[in-house]
């Protein structure tokens, strides 16, 4: 019996135990459901917190621009203030500027016939378009001048107003004048480059013969020579010249042909040499040259005989008449040659013949 009993009241004690475990873990259910609507509630409390004072610094900040706006705005009615105080300053300026525009228009126009400068007829149009163009410096500036001028004419007769006007006719005339010879100039300035240009290649080419003919000459006896064209500028036709180069000794230089430099036998060498060039470019019936020999020593009187025989009877070549009161003797002679030697004497007979061999 007392075995049942006390089995029983195990039983119910484990019935009780089991009811405890079970109301326990409720009631520890209903703990943690209300601890989190706690952490909840605080968490939404935070955020509250954090808002408000996110809402406060917007506050101050919006505080702070509507302080400085309305800084702006007074700062902006100061300035409207003094710029309309100025407006009115210089409107009345205008009015004034305007009023006295009026003034001097009318006085203009008393001036002028009744005309104003924008009028076709305004007889200083062309000085009142030159004052458009200045700064107002520098019409400022012509204002004075024009005062002054007005102010030397107040006593100015009529009669040196009208010479000024005359000669003032008479510069527009000559610089018209001028600016006519100009074109002229211009033109003939153009007409000469056509010219020249045709022209100058031609005498290049003459001068270039001549000297190719003279150097080849003296080198043949043995001298050196060159004939080239003078002249300080291209245009400048007054210094064209022919200068003629020679060289006798090996150790000069060449050198221009000069009274002061070579003597009159070294002079007459290349004289002659450049006379037997010239026949290569011009042509003509007959030569005529006079002692051209005086002055020469025997060694280039030779050559310059035998030079003058060798071209003057090549087929072709205008006749040589060569006059002299020598000749050297065993010079050397051709076919084509005629000597005709004249006696001034009553004992020549005139019919003496006088052999070449």
């Amino acid at each position: 019996m007392k075995v049942d009993n006390l089995n029983k009241s195990i039983s119910s004690l484990e019935t009780v135990k089991k009811t405890f475990q079970r109301d326990l873990l409720s009631d520890l259910r209903k703990i943690l459901k209300i601890e989190s609507k706690l952490i909840n509630s605080v968490e939404t409390a935070d955020k509250f917190q954090t808002k408000y004072k996110l809402n406060e610094a917007i506050k101050s900040v919006h505080k702070q621009q509507h302080e400085l706006q309305i800084n702006a705005v007074k700062e902006s009615q100061e300035i409207y203030r003094m710029a309309s105080s100025k407006v009115e300053k210089l409107t009345g300026l205008l009015q004034a500027q305007l009023q006295e525009i009026s003034a001097k228009t009318v006085e203009v126009k008393r001036l002028c016939n009744g005309q104003l400068p924008s009028s076709e007829s305004f007889p200083f149009k062309s000085d009142f378009e030159k004052i458009l163009s200045l700064s107002l410096e520098q019409i400022l500036e012509a204002i004075i001048d024009f005062q002054a001028r007005l102010e030397c004419m107040k006593n100015c007769d009529s009669e040196v107003l009208t010479n000024y006007h005359q000669r003032q006719a008479n510069v527009e005339q000559l610089k018209k004048s001028i600016e006519n010879k100009s074109i002229q100039e211009k033109n003939v300035e153009a007409e000469i480059l056509n010219v020249f240009n045709k022209w100058e290649p031609q005498l290049t080419q003459l001068i270039e013969t001549i000297n190719a003919k003279f150097s080849e000459f003296m080198d043949s006896i043995e001298y050196v020579g060159e004939v080239v064209l003078s002249r300080k500028e291209a245009i400048d036709f007054e210094s064209y010249g022919i200068q003629i180069m020679v060289q006798y000794r090996k150790d000069a230089k060449l050198q221009t042909l000069d009274k002061y430099i070579q003597s009159g036998g070294e002079r007459a060498v290349a004289i002659a040499i450049y006379s037997l060039s010239l026949q290569h470019v011009t042509h003509v019936p007959f030569r005529c040259v006079d002692e051209i020999n005086q002055g020469m020593d025997a060694k280039n009187e030779r050559h310059i005989f035998d030079l003058l025989l060798k071209e003057a009877t090549k087929q072709g070549s205008a006749q040589y008449l060569f006059v002299t009161p020598k000749l050297l003797r065993d010079l050397s002679y051709n076919q084509h040659l005629c000597v005709s030697v004249v006696h001034n004497s009553g004992s020549i007979k005139p019919d003496t013949y006088f052999p070449l061999n």
